[in-house]
């Protein structure tokens, strides 16, 4: 009874040890991109309610914009690490 669990997770575990790849992990200009566009979304967020007609004008485009750079971060970062491995 005991085999059935340990087999399977001493197999995974090799597996894992000894044919994994290390992956490249590092920042991208889009991610920091995306990094400056959270912060600036987040400041319209918190700014005061004096500054109203300004905060409803760039809600949305700031929103999207963010958005699409926060999809594109992690896009860019996996092409590079694609690159990479070619390489």
């Amino acid at each position: 009874m005991l085999l059935r669990f340990c087999v399977p997770l001493l197999a995974v575990l090799a597996s894992y040890f000894l044919l994994a790849h290390p992956v490249r992990f590092g920042s991208t200009s889009w991610g920091k991109y995306a990094g400056l566009a959270q912060c600036l979304y987040f400041l319209v967020l918190l700014a005061p309610p004096q500054l109203a007609l300004v905060i409803q004008f760039a809600n949305l485009p700031l929103l999207a914009v963010m958005l699409i750079l926060l999809i594109t971060a992690p896009l860019a970062q996996i092409v590079e690490n694609v690159r990479a491995a070619r390489a």
